[in-house]
């Protein structure tokens, strides 16, 4: 089985793009989709501070990974489980995160339904907790319980206040690329970005995907109704 459009999309989400290579939150130097040394085999390029990339060499290394290294790690297991094609999906995602499903199904002895359960437990980095990749992780969940052809239930985006420079519920500033201090790095703490203080176009990346997955404007513009979805999902 290959992956579908649906699960490039996913991937893509939470992965996000970077033409330019940088350290991630525990600090492996990184580019494009989420790319490693240890895709060096299919890049055939270091991943090295200065490294720059064209958007067709970033879309190209994700496909070509995920074709040569992590559908086989899903599709070693195919003749356990006949996943589906949401099943499959939402577990390349996870593998191209994670590194393999090994754990995850340890070792094909846990059912579906204690698959999916699992999921949601890989939520750290580092050996701390981080928000984003719990809110990634239960993406992958809904889209493995999701029955085939189902369609997900249409909402319409909330809008931010453009008219306030306070949230009403936790009087939290509006704050977007350029903004610096405190409040952007409470923001970092949220969306599971590097914690520097200063918002910059990789927090601004995380920000719009934290929208996107909260129905929120993906404008990266952090307003009342995102602050709201933020700070409330850590009461």
């Amino acid at each position: 089985m290959h992956i579908s459009s649906t699960g490039l999309k996913l991937i893509k989400k939470w992965e996000g793009c970077y033409l330019k290579a940088y350290k991630d939150c525990v600090g492996v130097w990184t580019i494009g989709y989420g790319i490693t040394d240890a895709d060096r085999k299919i890049t055939h390029t270091k991943i090295r501070s200065g490294l720059k990339i064209t958007q067709g060499t970033a879309d190209a290394w994700l496909e070509d990974c995920i074709k040569a290294i992590y559908e086989p790690k899903v599709n070693k297991y195919m003749d356990i489980y006949h996943w589906n094609q949401n099943q499959f999906d939402a577990l390349v995602s996870f593998c191209y995160n994670i590194g393999n499903i090994d754990g995850l199904t340890d070792y094909g002895t846990r059912s579906n339904k204690q698959i999916a359960s699992k999921i949601l437990e890989y939520c750290k980095a580092g050996g701390r907790y981080v928000k984003g990749l719990y809110e990634r992780r239960k993406d992958e969940h809904a889209l493995f319980c999701k029955a085939p052809g189902e369609e997900p239930a249409k909402k319409t985006p909330k809008q931010e206040s453009k008219t306030k420079t306070k949230t009403d519920d936790y009087n939290m500033p509006i704050i977007k690329k350029g903004s610096k201090g405190q409040a952007v790095k409470v923001w970092q703490v949220i969306v599971g970005a590097a914690i520097d203080g200063e918002f910059g176009a990789k927090t601004e990346a995380k920000t719009k995907a934290f929208q996107k997955s909260h129905d929120l404007t993906a404008d990266g513009i952090v307003g009342m109704f995102t602050w709201s979805a933020g700070l409330g999902s850590l009461s």
